[in-house]
């Protein structure tokens, strides 16, 4: 952007704003330049400044000037081709496409494109938007992105990370799972130390939820299906073991419990009829301060109210 005077004249003090906002300051006539205009730069400019004719004026402040910058191309997308999509005959490994679009009135703008593994670069900057992944590395897709740009480098743009298709595309990857990240630990020491995106695992069996369906209303996938088989055994667990462990006691305790309600049975019959027990007359039994246990049952008496 140029900021001019009347008659071309030299404009001091000069302040160039954007949307209201000062975004920059020359003492003399300059222009104000854009160096990677994006989409946030559109808006409403405006400059201010001084001239001497043939004494310095007041501030003067020019006409607003509004400007759209539109973006040249979209951000690439990396994707796997299909088998019907590949040019030629005879691909050994995945190809791999950089696809972006540019726009409709630049649609004659040429662009470049680099493709990486990781931080590596695999192909640097060339006119084809395609490479071929070696048949060794297929299993480790998940890891390529790619970047396009101008010819001249002054606007480029990178793709997210390649996301791989489903069960079921042309391409079908699911067996080509990534193996797991080696540690940083475990590199040689005089290799600098890298970092991988971690892989997703799609070895997990999917599983299908049906409507409308009775109380086993998931299904397992297809060969996977749960079969009767013939009963396993298995160790008794703590609960079990300590349930065994105290029955012993329990008959024990109720053997005692029976016993001690035939001695008190005895006692109030005597009590209230000493005539009733004559066996009792000669020495009187001792109560003591334990029970014997008889590995019969003990007799009771029934007691009256």
């Amino acid at each position: 952007m140029r900021c001019r005077g009347w008659y071309d004249k030299v404009v001091y003090k000069l302040h160039y704003y954007h949307d209201g906002q000062a975004v920059r300051y020359f003492h003399s006539s300059a222009n104000y330049t854009v160096l990677q205009a994006r989409a946030s730069d559109s808006g409403r400019y405006q400059c201010s400044g001084t001239m001497r004719i043939p004494v310095e004026s007041v501030p003067m402040f020019s006409a607003k000037v509004a400007v759209t910058v539109q973006e040249l191309f979209q951000a690439p997308v990396l994707r796997v081709m299909g088998p019907g999509e590949t040019r030629g005959a005879g691909h050994r490994g995945v190809v791999l496409r950089c696809e972006t679009r540019l726009h409709q009135q630049k649609s004659d703008t040429p662009l470049q494109f680099a493709f990486y593994k990781y931080s590596r670069p695999v192909r640097r900057f060339d006119w084809g938007a395609e490479y071929t992944v070696p048949e060794p590395e297929v299993e480790e897709l998940e890891s390529y992105w790619c970047e396009a740009a101008t010819a001249t480098r002054s606007v480029r743009k990178r793709s997210p990370w390649l996301q791989l298709p489903g069960r079921g595309s042309p391409l079908d990857l699911a067996s080509t799972t990534a193996p797991a990240p080696q540690a940083a630990a475990s590199a040689p020491g005089n290799k600098p130390l890298s970092f991988r995106k971690p892989p997703v695992s799609r070895s997990v069996p999917s599983v299908t939820l049906v409507p409308n369906a009775t109380s086993a209303g998931l299904q397992l996938p297809a060969g996977n299906a749960p079969t009767a088989g013939p009963p396993v055994c298995a160790a008794p667990t703590p609960l079990e073991q300590s349930a065994g462990a105290l029955k012993p006691d329990v008959d024990l305790l109720l053997r005692e419990m029976q016993l001690l309600k035939g001695l008190l049975s005895r006692v109030v019959l005597e009590l209230k009829d000493p005539q009733a027990l004559p066996e009792h007359r000669g020495t009187p039994e001792t109560p003591t301060s334990h029970l014997a246990v008889s590995s019969g049952n003990p007799e009771t008496s029934a007691v009256g109210s």
